[in-house]
């Protein structure tokens, strides 16, 4: 079932490991899987490095606070026990505070495309294992759109999945309302394969779900929604390859506050992430980047009743939004709205009208973490530049739904599914 065998992926991630990409920073000693009938056998996989694998370090980005756990977290031991072979941990932004991709203890992971480039975050290494062919499967966590932004930016695909679908445990908690496990994927088909052994439910995925005609909710025109000249061009070309196979596009904006859900994304995170990390910044503020310091204390002063605030907040917006798309079987916006920053880079110089990039880079996926809903990254063709993303969001639990919509939606963009990057069209 897998283009990539485990001994080939093997050899490619300990190539990486020196090859200043910093994909991957550890991979497994076994030159061989063993022999498996589950439903994965032999398909490598990868395996950011906030989640627990046993054998194996876990990190955080921070190299001075490594540890090695007795187990697994349950969503890598589901994959394995269905016969998956883990190749190894993959980089990520310390603790996954950061979308940039580029804090960590390993270095920076750079564009497979050009690497001066960032490569998104802060499941980064994931996104980049993927992109590079390395293994066909990597798991991230998404917090605002650690999955999505590395995948749309890299050209591969990007599943967060419904809040509360997948268990956390053996995850390092960045904010856990908002906390997700997602799958980044060569492919919606190899995603297909995968879900449903990560949801252990396997006959949830429904193809017929995404068969024409399809009704979309298109945000791209949203007065809230700030994207670079090259972005909208190339999403008005996608919108029309979508409309002349029959797919129906309406403009979305009644009910639908972008700019209320990221405040609320702050609040939240703000609050959340200072409970997690106090602890560990007054006992050993030495394994902390400056940036991820100056991050977490520049979310402080959230209160008791802020918080409250916002979850009843949160739960207003969501119903909002429910009615605002009930019509429709989803909402598509493109997935990162500003061009690729180079590395290092805060300031954007993109006609975006977008400022920084930690902020800039999830406008257009935090605010579906704050409402809980399931959304997926494909990549689309492109006519000039690097990769792009477009984002399909479903309503709470229409996981499969979400996953079916994209399949249908890379087959009419032809989009290549067993590559990372998408076939160039034009008008």
């Amino acid at each position: 079932m897998n283009d990539i065998d485990f001994a080939t992926s093997v050899q490619s991630a300990r190539a990486e490991l020196g090859s200043g990409s910093n994909s991957f920073v550890f991979v497994t000693k076994n030159n061989s899987s063993a022999v498996s009938n589950g439903s994965l056998a032999g398909l490598p996989i990868a395996v950011k490095d906030v989640i627990d694998c046993v054998d194996m370090p876990t990190a955080y980005g921070a190299y001075n606070f490594i540890h090695y756990p007795d187990t697994s977290a349950t969503v890598v031991q589901r994959l394995v026990d269905a016969g998956a072979v883990v190749v190894g941990k993959t980089n990520t932004h310390q603790f996954a505070f950061g979308t940039t991709g580029d804090v960590s203890s390993a270095g920076p992971v750079t564009h497979p495309e050009d690497r001066s480039r960032m490569a998104g975050g802060s499941s980064s290494g994931s996104g980049t294992a993927v992109a590079r062919g390395i293994v066909p499967v990597a798991l991230g966590t998404d917090t605002a759109g650690s999955v999505r932004i590395p995948a749309a930016m890299v050209g591969c695909v990007g599943f967060k999945p419904t809040w509360n679908r997948l268990p956390l445990d053996g995850v390092m908690p960045l904010s856990p309302t908002l906390d997700v496990v997602g799958v980044l994927a060569s492919s919606v088909e190899q995603l297909k394969k995968t879900w449903p052994v990560l949801s252990a439910n396997e006959s949830r995925v429904q193809t017929s779900t995404g068969e024409l005609p399809i009704r979309f909710a298109n945000l791209a025109d949203h007065p809230q929604v700030r994207l670079s000249s090259r972005i909208r061009e190339q999403w008005r070309i996608t919108c029309k390859s979508l409309s002349d196979q029959g797919v129906e596009l309406s403009d979305c904006r009644e009910g639908i506050d972008l700019e209320k859900l990221r405040s609320l994304y702050l609040t939240i995170i703000g609050y959340e992430s200072i409970q997690i990390h106090d602890p560990l910044l007054s006992s050993r503020p030495d394994i902390y980047d400056p940036q991820i310091r100056e991050r977490i204390e520049n979310l402080r002063g959230v209160t008791d009743e802020q918080y409250e605030a916002a979850l009843d907040a949160r739960n207003r917006e969501r119903e909002s939004v429910e009615q605002a798309f009930e019509a429709y079987d989803a909402i598509i916006l493109p997935t990162v709205g500003i061009e690729t920053p180079a590395i290092g880079q805060r300031d954007i110089q993109d006609d975006s009208g977008v400022s920084n990039a930690w902020g800039g880079l999830a406008e257009l996926t935090n605010p579906w973490n704050v409402l809980g809903f399931p959304a997926i990254s494909v990549p689309i063709p492109v006519t000039r530049g690097l990769p792009l993303g477009l984002q399909i969001v479903g309503k709470l639990n229409e996981d499969e739904k979400v996953i079916a919509l994209a399949e249908t939606v890379t087959k009419i963009l032809g989009v290549s599914l067993s590559a990372q990057k998408a076939t160039t069209i034009s008008e």
